[in-house]
C-alpha cells in the first residue's frame, strides 16, 4: 500500500505543468457546467416571469439566430472551409465544448452569433497547414456561396413557415373568391347585433333582402342605415334558418370625428355625463347637449369600434356636421375567415410565389424604411419629433383626452410607425401581442415576416453584414481576372467597419430604450 501511495506522489509531482492543466480544464469543465445550468435557470426564469408566450418568442429568435449561422457553417464545411467556433451571443464564454476542432457554446450577450472561419482577410495569422483550408485562398463561387448562406437560411425558414401556414389553412390560396367563407367571430355588447341575439358562429345570409356574400359587402350594407332605422337579418345557426330584427346603432365618420376635439373614426358615444337618453346617444342628441354649453368640455363615455377598448374623455365642440355625413350605421359583430389548407404542391407553388414578392417588395422598401425611420428615431431621441402645434384648445385637453389623440395616432395608416425601426426587445412584443391575437398563425405569419427582412437587411452592401463581405469579395474578383489573386486590404476598411458598428449599436441601443418606454403593440 505505502508503495503504490508512493508511487502515485512520484508521478504527480513528475510533471507539475501537465498536473496544472489537468486541473485547469477540469475547472473549466466545471465552470462550464455550472454557466449552463444558470442559463437555462435564466430561460426558465422568463418563462415564469412573463408567461409561456415569451419564452416560446424568444425561443423562435434564437432558434433563427442559429439557423442564420449554421448556414454559414454547413456550406463553409461542405466546400472545405476551416471552422474553428460556432457561439451563440458574444462576450466571455458561459459553456462550451469541443467536438473535434470546432469549440461550440454560448455567451452571455445575445446579439446575435457567429462562426469563426479561418483566414476571412489578409489580417489574419493563419497557421501554414491550415493555409489550404482559409476562406482567403477558396474561389469566389464558394466564398459567395457561403456569404449569402445566413440570408438563404431565413428566406428558408420563411418559405418553411408560408408552407405550413398553407397547410394549416392560415392562408388563403384565393382570397377574393373564398372571402364568403364567413362567421360571426365577436358580438360587441350593448349594440344592434347583440340586442337581436346573435352568437358567435352564427353566419349571416341577407340584410333588407339583400344577400351577402363577401363581409365587406355586409359592412357597406350597414354602414349605408341611420341610427334607430330598422334592419331585417336572416342569418344561420347550427344549419337552422332565423330572421330577426333590430334598430340601427351609428358610430362616427372621420368627418363626425373632426367635429370634436378628443374623437376619432369609429368612435361610438355610449354616454353622455349630464345628458340623459333613451338608450345609446345619438350624434345630434350630444352635438345639441355641447351647442348648449359653448366652449366647455364635456365628458363622454365612449369604445371605438376599429381598435376595441371603452374609456372615458373630455371633449370639444369644434364644428357641427351634418348627421348623414358625421355618422354611418354601426351594427356590432367581427368575422371569423374559415379556409381550409391547400395541398403540399399548391402550398409550395404559392409559397414560393409570395416569398418572391415578399423580397422584392422588403427590397423596395428598406431604404425608405431606414432613411425615414432612423431620421424618426433620432427626432425622438433629441425631442424634436414633429408633432402639431399646439392651439388653445389643445392645450385644454385633458390626460384622457391626450390619449384618445395617441390612439388616433396610431390608427392612422400614415403615421410614423410605419417606418418605425424596433429592436429585438420590440420583435419579441410584438410576437408575444401577434400569439395573443392571431394564435399561432400570428405568431408564425410575424416570424415568417422577420426572417425575409433580416435576409434581405444582411445582404445590404455594408460591412460588417454578409452583403458588406459579398462587396469585397466580388471586387476581388474582379481585381483578380487580369492577374494573380487579389485579396483587398482589411486594414483599410477597419474604420469604415467601426463606423458601421457604431451605427448599427446606437440604432439597437436606441431602439431598444424606445420600445420599453414607448411600446409598439398590435393589441
Amino acid at each position: 500500500m505505502k508503495l503504490l501511495s508512493s508511487a502515485l506522489e512520484q508521478r504527480q509531482s513528475a510533471d507539475p505543468a501537465k498536473n496544472a492543466d489537468d486541473f485547469s480544464a477540469r475547472s473549466r469543465r466545471m465552470s462550464g457546467r455550472i454557466n449552463f445550468v444558470l442559463f437555462l435557470i435564466f430561460l426558465g426564469w422568463i418563462g415564469l416571469q412573463f408567461g409561456g408566450l415569451w419564452l416560446l418568442v424568444i425561443c423562435a429568435l434564437i432558434f433563427m439566430v442559429l439557423m442564420h449561422e449554421l448556414g454559414h457553417y454547413l456550406t463553409a464545411r461542405w466546400v472545405g472551409m476551416k471552422v474553428t467556433e460556432f457561439f451563440l451571443g458574444f462576450g466571455p464564454r458561459l459553456w462550451s465544448f469541443r467536438y473535434k476542432e470546432v469549440d461550440y457554446g454560448v455567451k452571455p450577450l445575445w446579439f446575435g452569433a457567429y462562426v469563426r472561419i479561418v483566414g476571412m482577410n489578409n489580417l489574419e495569422q493563419v497557421a501554414p497547414e491550415d493555409e489550404s483550408r482559409s476562406f482567403r485562398n477558396k474561389s469566389y463561387p464558394r466564398k459567395l456561396l457561403v456569404l449569402v448562406a445566413g440570408s438563404g437560411m431565413h428566406f428558408l425558414m420563411a418559405f418553411a413557415l408560408l408552407f405550413m401556414l398553407f397547410l394549416m389553412g392560415g392562408v388563403s390560396v384565393d382570397s377574393a373568391s373564398r372571402q364568403d367563407e364567413w362567421t360571426i367571430g365577436h358580438v360587441v355588447p350593448n349594440s344592434t347585433a347583440h340586442e337581436i341575439g346573435l352568437k358567435t358562429g352564427d353566419k349571416v345570409v341577407s340584410v333588407d333582402g339583400t344577400s351577402i356574400g363577401l363581409y365587406d359587402d355586409f359592412s357597406t350594407q350597414v354602414a349605408s342605415k341611420s341610427k334607430g332605422e330598422e334592419v331585417e337579418l336572416v342569418y344561420l345557426r347550427n344549419g337552422v334558418e332565423h330572421v330577426a330584427a333590430a334598430e340601427m346603432g351609428e358610430r362616427l365618420t372621420v368627418e363626425g370625428a373632426d367635429g370634436f376635439a378628443g374623437l376619432i373614426e369609429g368612435d361610438q358615444l355610449l354616454t353622455v355625463k349630464g345628458l340623459e337618453t333613451d338608450g345609446l346617444p345619438s350624434y345630434a342628441e350630444v352635438v345639441d347637449y355641447a351647442l348648449s354649453q359653448p366652449d366647455q368640455l364635456i365628458e363622454v363615455n365612449l369604445r371605438n369600434t376599429q381598435m376595441g377598448g371603452e374609456l372615458v374623455a373630455e371633449v370639444k365642440l369644434t364644428e357641427v356636421v351634418d348627421a348623414s355625413e358625421a355618422t354611418e350605421g354601426y351594427f356590432g359583430i367581427s368575422a371569423v375567415y374559415s379556409f381550409s389548407g391547400a395541398n403540399p404542391f399548391v402550398a409550395g407553388v404559392e409559397s414560393a410565389k409570395i416569398l418572391f414578392e415578399l423580397i422584392k417588395n422588403v427590397s423596395l422598401a428598406i431604404p425608405k424604411v431606414f432613411s425615414q425611420g432612423l431620421l424618426e428615431l433620432v427626432k425622438s431621441i433629441s425631442g424634436n419629433a414633429e408633432v402639431p402645434e399646439p392651439s388653445d384648445l389643445f392645450m385644454q385637453l385633458s390626460p384622457d383626452e391626450i390619449e384618445v389623440q395617441r390612439l388616433a395616432e396610431a390608427a392612422n395608416p400614415t403615421n410614423p410607425n410605419e417606418n418605425r425601426l424596433i429592436s429585438i426587445y420590440g420583435v419579441a412584443r410584438l410576437g408575444v401581442d401577434s400569439a395573443v391575437s392571431g394564435g399561432m398563425i400570428g405568431l408564425m405569419t410575424l416570424m415568417m415576416l422577420v426572417n425575409v427582412f433580416i435576409g434581405v437587411f444582411n445582404l445590404l452592401p455594408i460591412l460588417p453584414l454578409d452583403g458588406g463581405h459579398v462587396m469585397v469579395a466580388t471586387y476581388e474578383r474582379i481585381r483578380s481576372i487580369r492577374g494573380g489573386p487579389y485579396h483587398v486590404d482589411a486594414s483599410k476598411l477597419i474604420p469604415l467597419t467601426y463606423i458601421m458598428i457604431g451605427i448599427l449599436l446606437f440604432i439597437g441601443v436606441a431602439t431598444l430604450v424606445r420600445d420599453i418606454v414607448d411600446p409598439l403593440s398590435f393589441s
